[in-house]
């Protein structure tokens, strides 16, 4: 993507509405909370990964969860414990599976997470 207030490349990021750019002033995000990352990937070179891929909220009696799933990799990240025998987390990492093609998901779990603003 370009910058288009001065036509250099960028990177858009979804993230909460902050600006990863070195040496940069507070840029607002879009409204559709992504933000622009330009030098991020040049700054940090190979330690960096942009990653596309789904993200899912499931909200119900046995979770409040949420997923990221990219290629066959899997993150859960919940504030609570996540209770895998959840039907509906199940039912959605099969179909998952199956868009991936039948392979194996590496699925990482993060539990208790806590949240804060930066």
């Amino acid at each position: 993507m370009f910058d288009i207030e001065d036509g250099t490349p960028c990177t858009w990021i979804a993230s909460p509405p902050i600006c990863t750019a070195p040496n940069a002033t507070a840029t607002a995000a879009t409204p559709d909370g992504f933000i622009k990352a330009k030098g991020l990937l040049e700054k940090y070179g190979k330690s960096i990964e942009e990653m596309k891929g789904y993200r899912k909220e499931i909200h119900n009696e046995r979770n409040d969860v949420v997923l990221f799933c990219a290629g066959t990799k899997v993150i859960m990240l919940s504030e609570k414990n996540i209770d895998l025998e959840d039907l509906e987390l199940n039912e959605f990492l099969v179909t998952y599976k199956r868009q991936a093609g039948n392979e194996s998901l590496e699925i990482e779990l993060g539990q208790g997470m806590k949240t804060f603003e930066y």
